[in-house]
This record gives C-alpha cells, structure tokens and sequence, in this order.
C-alpha cells in the first residue's frame, strides 16, 4: 500500500510538469533527485524501496560539514543505494574562510581527500560530481570562487554549488562551477527574525531574473518542516520539530498565523521552553510544491530539467507518501 502511494507522489510531479510543458518543443526532461542532509542517516530496506518507487535518478548526500579546523562527518549506518548517481555534499559553515587561512591548493586537495575517504567508507559508485554548500556574499565571493577552481583542478569533478534564489541578479558574478542547485526555499525572516520556508510572492518575483540565467541549475524543492523558537519578540533558534506535533501537544496553545503559544514550561526537542515561548511551526506541503513547480515552469527554459526535493527523512517520507501527490499521471497515460 505504501508503494502505491510513495508511486502516485511520483507521478503527480512528473504529471504536473507534463500538463505544463504539454506544448513545448522539444519536450522538457524531468529527472527527479532527493537530499539526504542527515548527520547520522540509516539507510533501511524500506527508505531504499522507497526511493526505488519513485524513481529517484540522483541522491545528493551531505558527507561532512567543516569551519575550517573541525571536521563534523556523516554517519551512516546500513549500505547506500547503488542503483542511482551519489552526489557527495561538502557543507562550509559561515566562518570557513576566516578560520582556514591556508592556500587554495591545499585546502581544495584537503577536502577532495575527505571525499575520498568517504567514497570507499560506505563503498560508492565513482563519482562524477561533487557539491559544495556555502552562502557566499560579496566579502568572501572572490576567495570562494578561488576554491570551486582548485577543486575543480584536482578532483577533474563536475563541481555544483547550492545557490540562493538572490543570487539571480548577480549575472555579472557567474560562480567557476559546472551548474548549481538554486534553493527555491529558505526567505529571509519576518520583524521578528522568523524565516519563512515558501513565500509565493517573493518566489515569483525571482522568474524574469531566472529566465536568461546563463547557467545550467537544479531545482531543490523543500519538503521539510521546521519550528522556531522565539523567546522576548526575539527569534533565538530552530528546531527539527514538526508542525504536527504542535498541533498535537496540551502544552502549546495555538495562537493563529502558524504560532503556539507555551503554558508551562517543558523540554523539546532537547530544548528547555520557557512559559510565554512562542512556537511558529512552518512546513512544506503539496500546495507549496505545486507552487513551486509552477514556478520552474513559468520561469526556465532548459530542456532538461533537474528537481530535488529537500530533505530526506522519516517524517518526509511518512507525510508525502501518505498524501498521494502524484496520482495525476495516472489519469494522463
């Protein structure tokens, strides 16, 4: 029953962009990828099925995250797929270029080697393609791109980036890099500092920008949820808690506009919350992806276009296969 629903999500997607694209020539390729970006991801039998069924192409893994001196590596227990791509993600936090003072060559080399290692840890397929994550602003800009070059010297890699959805305007700023994964999540924070996962508005003032981008880009989609803590009318934190849970817990009382409201003061989450916290529980949907979609649609004119839903997870796999997103295709064969 499972794989059912799990094959109806698939082809709701791959329907949907086929009803859109229906009049274009040539006709658009959709592949479909997915983000594993867990710290200690166990790989069962039934997520492997599950990325079986919906003919998953691509699995784009975080494999460590660094600021330059401490290394935090992936822990996986169980095998990875083998039948799709494996795309191993270096995540650099904010501070890696103030904290790694060493010459392009050697940090590019040092983090290749850690692909390696990781490579023959877990006993992938080769690897074609490396992807690094980094927001990159106009301080750190020029030394970045110095990096993704040296990468690409000593890896001979198709190196990708995550890029966001700003970075659009900066045409005269191309990154040194084969194509990037353009977030289409993840907008900014509202007076009180709280991040909005999807906002329709400001996505789609983003399309005459996407629409002579002279680079190839994915399409990463998000399907997670997220709780903020705001404590004083001050956004102090995020926690990996689904909104469900706060619908369903006596202890939070919903105050509308997506906030809950602390009565009495109880740990989450590994957090302690305090009487008078608020909760703002956002998440993904089938709306929010239908949205999105959309929005590729309107705006790109590649013919081979690339989605990744982001992230993957238990609660993720739970929450959409049970909806049935992609039934529509089943109704267009």
């Amino acid at each position: 029953m499972m794989t059912r629903k799990i094959k109806w999500m698939l082809y709701w997607v791959v329907g949907f962009m086929s009803l859109s694209w229906c009049g274009c020539t040539p006709a658009k390729q959709i592949n479909i990828g997915i983000y594993d970006w867990e710290t200690q991801a166990i790989w069962t039998p039934e997520r492997k099925e599950y990325l079986a069924a919906c003919e998953i192409k691509k699995l784009y893994i975080k494999c460590l995250e660094t600021d330059g001196n401490e290394f935090i590596y992936t822990q996986i227990n169980g095998s990875l797929p083998t039948a799709m791509a494996i795309v191993p993600v270096i995540r650099l936090n904010s501070d890696y270029f103030l904290q790694c003072k060493e010459p392009m060559a050697i940090q590019a080399s040092r983090l290749f080697q850690e692909i390696v290692k990781f490579q023959h840890r877990y006993q992938l397929p080769a690897i074609a393609e490396i992807q690094v994550d980094f927001d990159y602003t106009a301080n750190n800009r020029e030394i970045y791109f110095s990096l993704l070059k040296s990468l690409k010297l000593v890896s001979k890699d198709k190196i990708s980036i995550t890029m966001n959805l700003e970075k659009l305007k900066e045409k005269q700023y191309l990154p040194p890099v084969d194509g990037a994964m353009l977030m289409l999540y993840d907008f900014g924070g509202d007076a009180l500092g709280v991040p909005a996962i999807f906002d329709e508005s400001r996505l789609f003032s983003y399309r005459e920008a996407l629409k002579n981008y002279p680079m190839p880009l994915h399409f990463a989609v998000a399907t997670f949820s997220r709780t903020t803590l705001v404590r004083n009318h001050e956004a102090i934190t995020t926690l990996q808690i689904d909104a469900k849970i706060l619908r369903d817990d006596a202890r939070v009382v919903f105050s509308g506009n997506n906030r809950y409201e602390v009565i009495s003061s109880f740990d989450m989450a590994g957090v302690r919350l305090q009487q008078g916290d608020i909760l703002v529980g956002d998440e993904a949907n089938k709306a929010t992806i239908e949205k999105s979609l959309q929005f590729i649609e309107s705006a790109t004119q590649q013919e081979n276009i690339e989605i990744v839903f982001f992230s993957l997870s238990n609660k993720m796999m739970q929450k959409f296969a049970a909806t049935g997103l992609l039934d529509a295709l089943s109704g267009l064969k």
